[in-house]
């Protein structure tokens, strides 16, 4: 039952709407995030209290690909 329930709200209209906003917001607040770490002279990336990369000055965009490196050096 409590299947049945959870799939009828992961499948109806209100939730998909809900989830593309929350999507849409995450995304907003990434960008911003990375344009502002933009604007540093020193980018540090910790991970699980680790620092696992220390550059200087970067674009959004190469902070933005450091990130997928980020989540695979902090499992070591």
């Amino acid at each position: 039952m409590a299947a049945s329930s959870a799939e009828q709200v992961v499948t109806s209209d209100a939730f998909a709407t809900a989830w593309e906003e929350a999507l849409r917001l995450s995304q907003t607040q990434i960008i911003a995030a990375l344009q502002a770490a933009s604007c540093a002279d020193r980018i540090i990336l910790l991970a699980d209290g680790r620092v696992v990369d220390d550059r200087g000055r970067s674009t959004a965009a190469q902070i933005g690909t450091m990130l997928p490196s980020m989540e695979a050096r902090s499992a070591w």
